[in-house]
């Protein structure tokens, strides 16, 4: 549950970050469309921004990608090899680090849900149980009380 909070805390800071970045730079792209110092000004916003842009997001596909592998380990599921076809990809700006691609993350987060349905269906029986034998063992005390 702590490593929810820490992984939700980190993904929302860079959220933010991604957030204030694209507001910093339609704002100044506006402003090269309106008056450019030369001519291609806005062009070279947006190249810079989109290049920014996808730091941003490879730092949220490794986010992702660190929490579910953590969620898998902790459940003891398999985690998909780097050899399977499709399910990694390599980060667009950062050289030598590995996320899930769309599909692997899909497949781990249906796997993950899986295994966490089938235990809380072992909880909801036994606690099922558990209830019913309390209430039938305070129905008998009742009735031996009188």
């Amino acid at each position: 549950m702590v490593n929810w909070f820490r992984f939700r805390y980190r993904l929302q800071k860079v959220l933010r970050n991604k957030d204030r970045l694209e507001r910093s730079y339609l704002k100044a792209i506006r402003q090269a469309e309106k008056k450019p110092k030369h001519p291609y000004e806005a062009d070279e916003l947006w190249a810079e921004f989109f290049s920014e842009k996808a730091f941003y997001d490879d730092e949220i596909n490794s986010l992702v990608t660190g929490h579910l592998c953590e969620m898998a380990s902790q459940l003891m599921l398999p985690v998909p090899e780097h050899e399977e076809k499709g399910m990694w990809q390599e980060a667009e700006h950062r050289h030598n680090r590995w996320v899930l691609s769309v599909k692997g993350a899909a497949e781990l987060r249906a796997a993950i849900r899986k295994e966490q349905r089938e235990s809380r269906e072992q909880f909801v029986i036994w606690a099922s149980l558990l209830t019913g034998i309390i209430g039938a063992l305070t129905g008998l005390i009742s009735i031996l009380i009188r």
